[in-house]
């Protein structure tokens, strides 16, 4: 196989394989050395596409390393920069892009759970919705032909949801659990399993995903309010209306507390 001497040299191989917004990603990599998400639009990638941006030299078989985030102009919140990663994880076997899902996974994995995101549980279209490997294939490689056609070994994900597994994962389960070799503890995470494990990258811990429709927009400003007057978060009125319940309190609805 043949060896780079670094990331930028294998990246200048494959820039015509790229789409458009990967190879303006190569650019502003190569003129700044880091870049945020706002480089990249600044560089001609839209808005909307930086993520997958990324996702997309990943899937080329560039590495990409994500570093501590920072705050800009542009931004009240931190955000996460990139760089070229190690040219040890370059994978030239990717260079034609990485290998699809087999026709037909989506739509089995919708009859089997319905069109929903396996995290936050929002209901979407079909075709809004991502096919994730419940183990990355960045860490674990490809599945062998049989388990490719098992949908036992993906999970159905909103946008959202799918990259914030993709940070997670790498800033938690890599430098967790995934260091423990140990499948039966890898597949007890969160990461892997959203509904039957027993920990989150090895703390015992459990989590909850919630999104609010547009039909349930007044029960949102609801809990919002009510959480605002007693001076808590809305998780810990949550938490709190919980414990009530579990006593035998007969709370009121959210609605006819406002």
């Amino acid at each position: 196989m043949k060896q780079y001497s670094n990331v930028e040299e294998y990246a200048d191989e494959i820039y015509d394989k790229l789409y458009a917004r990967g190879r303006k990603t190569i650019d502003a990599l190569k003129e700044n050395g880091i870049v945020t998400k706002y480089d990249l639009i600044r560089a001609g990638v839209a808005p909307s596409q930086t993520a997958r941006a990324i996702r997309d030299l990943k899937d080329h078989g560039i590495p990409i390393q994500a570093l501590s985030r920072i705050k800009t102009p542009e931004s009240r919140n931190p955000v996460v920069r990139y760089t070229f990663g190690d040219r040890r994880d370059i994978h030239p076997e990717w260079q034609d892009g990485r290998r699809l899902v087999p026709k037909g996974i989506k739509e089995k994995l919708i009859r089997i759970y319905g069109a929903r995101c396996a995290y936050c549980g929002e209901k979407l279209e079909p075709r809004e919705l991502q096919v994730d490997h419940r183990l990355p294939v960045k860490y674990f490689g490809e599945l062998s032909q049989k388990e490719k056609r098992d949908p036992q070994n993906y999970l159905l994900l909103c946008p959202e949801c799918n990259r914030k597994k993709a940070e997670a994962v790498d800033e938690g389960c890599a430098k967790t659990c995934y260091k423990t070799d140990d499948m039966s503890i890898i597949k007890s995470c969160y990461w892997y399993d959203p509904i039957n494990y027993t920990h989150v990258c090895m703390k015992p811990i459990r989590r909850l995903e919630i999104k609010w429709d547009e039909d349930d927009v007044d029960n949102y400003k609801a809990l919002m309010k009510k959480a605002q007057k007693q001076n808590l978060t809305p998780q810990e009125l949550i938490k709190n209306m919980i414990e009530k319940s579990k006593d035998g309190d007969q709370t009121n609805s959210l609605t006819n507390s406002k």
